[in-house]
């Protein structure tokens, strides 16, 4: 996260230095007798000032394009891999010591509108874009600004929760359908969801997101509208999806 970041404020340097007034454009101007006037240097920098802010801005506005869901405004699935990777290599790291591994747990949800074709089919697509937009709407009521809400395409969902226990995250899970279904009722919405955190069989992000794919693919078949995580699966399912 912080480490894109750190790429949008870089390229905004960039362009900012890209833009500046160099000594032999004042140079140049100087030559230029409606530049003569007392201030006229001031008035110039100020001038090239305004261009590098629009051009870091436009730069800005670019990068945050290519990482967000351009329906919903969350993030979408590049910014979503480059993310998840990032924090469970952090999370690793952390299991090196007991004490910072108890405190910094992480756990990754995928949540599915539940029969969303259906939806579709019988009120529009334009109503779909619609209820799409209101859910993540009730993501970012229901979640903390800390977490990374991504729309992964279609009526697929994820959530990337640092610091958090699989058993914090089944409340706030839970508190997301009750508001889904409170909010939309008149589709009758409900949601279907995979939730699983950061095992010491886990490397990567794919291993956690393959691993939590696999519980969300429980809960679909347990009847939907249901959260499927570790504590529901004592077997464990590390073995089914990762080997």
């Amino acid at each position: 996260m912080s480490e894109v970041k750190d790429n949008l404020v870089k390229n905004v340097a960039v362009a900012v230095e890209a833009a500046r007034l160099t000594d032999e454009e004042i140079n140049r101007r100087e030559k230029v007798s409606r530049y003569r006037r007392p201030g006229w240097r001031d008035k110039v920098a100020g001038e090239m000032g305004e261009l590098a802010v629009k051009a870091g801005q436009k730069i800005v506005d670019s990068e945050k394009e290519a990482v967000t869901d351009p329906l919903t405004g969350l993030y979408n699935r590049r910014m979503f891999d480059a993310i998840l990777d990032a924090e469970v290599k952090a999370t690793r790291r952390g299991m090196a010591s007991k004490e910072i591994i108890k405190q910094a747990p992480m756990t990754l949800a995928l949540i599915d509108i539940d029969d969303f074709k259906n939806i579709n089919d019988t009120f529009g697509h334009p109503a779909g874009d619609e209820l799409l937009k209101n859910t993540a709407k009730l993501f970012r009521d229901v979640f903390r600004e800390s977490d990374v809400l991504v729309r992964m395409g279609g009526d697929e969902f994820a959530v990337i929760m640092p610091r958090t226990r699989v058993t914090e995250s089944i409340v706030v899970l839970e508190r997301l359908q009750e508001a889904v279904q409170e909010h939309l009722r008149d589709k009758e919405v409900t949601l279907s969801v995979g939730l699983c955190d950061v095992g010491h069989g886990i490397k990567t992000g794919e291993d956690l997101y393959r691993l939590t794919d696999g519980y969300l693919d429980k809960a679909k078949k347990a009847g939907k509208n249901t959260i499927w995580h570790p504590l529901r699966d004592a077997a464990g399912g590390l073995k089914e999806y990762i080997g």
